[in-house]
């Protein structure tokens, strides 16, 4: 079994399985009929053609706030052309596009499947999707030998089928560095890489020394902003957040304890709550269109959990108060507290607006924020501008 199979079946486990556990204890009677079939759930996943101008797979609709269209975004306005980059559909498959990929891929996915079965019977359901769904998209990249999938950083596990099935192919694949602290090290190797930071340059060139490296926009850090006697208080939402009785009483419980009359709510833009979710008067949900510049100008600090934005609201100036209870993942699982970022708590009612006045008073908090979210001055790197420029735009660029 080769490494970069191994890497897969790894990195894709990891997320895979929980979910569908999760799965089989919500609807364990539907899981007994779905389950078995699911193993073939990701050739829905992979185009059956793809126009031959198309350089780059992006495999997710750039939906506002989300991270494809963070990406769509930045490398059009550097010059890649948009009929270059692949995106599904805005609006999901259609019952017709479902068949037609459902008749183009699944005779070879139950051959692969029959010959897996019959050569080991210790794979599991999520194993024999996995390797089901790197077949499918080794597949495309056969038929389209100068087609790069982009591979964001929060590694999906449809991701590592797509990165393992490109590696092994050979086309190569590109790793886009979507949040400063995704700089463990990288699975499978790369031929270029966009990076946010020096612990992102440093993960790629750990795995491939030879990569081309080109540098987002670097973050400007602003000065934290004071925060007034009588501040308005946001919530900056992750995707794992429910908004359950539970999660509602926590919240009140962060209201009480901050003497404000009102929580005004960022909901992820993945999530599919709405303020129909909230019945309480005192929480005011943000329209799913909104900007984060427009609402940190309706709030003076935010309570987050485990979410992404907290850095970025820090670097835009934003006091963040990070709190356990959001999500299932306790307690700093970036290691933004621990790092001295962030002022966080873990017991929500002693939080205390003179304690955290006073963390973010400290002059070296800006300095320290800004070395973490930049790379090196001594690094030479280039810009988007130069990757649209490359011979990466023309297919080039292969691992052979």
């Amino acid at each position: 079994m080769t490494r970069d199979l191994l890497s897969c079946l790894r990195g894709s486990g990891e997320r895979l399985r929980p979910a569908l556990f999760r799965q089989r204890a919500l609807r364990p009677w539907r899981e007994l009929l779905v389950g078995p079939l699911r193993v073939f759930s990701p050739i829905l996943s992979v185009p059956c053609s793809i126009p031959r101008s198309v350089r780059f797979f992006l495999p997710s609709f750039p939906r506002p706030n989300s991270k494809a269209e963070a990406i769509f975004r930045e490398l059009t306005l550097a010059g890649v052309p948009a009929n270059a980059i692949w995106i599904p559909g805005k609006d999901g498959l259609k019952i017709w596009e479902k068949l037609k990929r459902t008749m183009f891929y699944l005779p070879r996915a139950l051959c692969s499947y029959s010959m897996l079965i019959f050569r080991s019977r210790r794979l599991d359901r999520a194993d024999l999707q996995m390797l089901l769904g790197r077949e499918t998209y080794r597949s495309l990249m056969r038929r389209y030998p100068n087609l790069m999938p982009i591979i964001i950083s929060d590694v999906s596990p449809t991701l590592h089928m797509l990165w393992s099935a490109a590696v092994t192919e050979g086309n190569g694949a590109i790793w886009w560095q979507d949040d400063y602290h995704h700089s463990g090290p990288l699975p499978q190797p790369v031929v270029a890489a966009v990076i946010l930071n020096q612990d992102g340059l440093k993960a790629v060139r750990g795995k491939s020394p030879e990569a081309f490296v080109v540098a987002r926009d670097q973050t400007p850090v602003e000065q934290i902003r004071a925060i007034p006697t009588r501040p308005r208080v946001g919530v900056a939402t992750n995707a794992f957040f429910l908004a359950d009785v539970t999660q509602r009483r926590y919240l009140n419980d962060v209201l009480r304890a901050l003497g404000a009359s009102m929580l005004r709510i960022r909901l992820h833009p993945n999530s599919r709550l709405t303020a129909e979710d909230f019945p309480e008067p005192w929480i005011e949900v943000a329209l799913p269109n909104e900007l984060l510049d427009e609402f940190t100008r309706t709030v003076d600090f935010v309570i987050v959990g485990n979410s992404a934005v907290q850095l970025r609201l820090l670097c835009e100036g934003v006091p963040v108060v990070h709190i356990p209870g959001m999500d299932p993942h306790g307690f700093d699982s970036y290691g933004y507290v621990k790092r001295g970022f962030c002022f966080g708590i873990e017991r929500v009612q002693s939080i205390d607006v003179v304690r955290i006045r006073a963390f973010y008073a400290d002059p070296a908090l800006k300095e320290k924020i800004r070395a973490y979210v930049s790379v090196s001055k001594d690094e030479y790197l280039g810009s988007l501008s130069d990757f649209a420029r490359s011979d990466l735009m023309n297919g080039q660029s292969k691992l052979r």
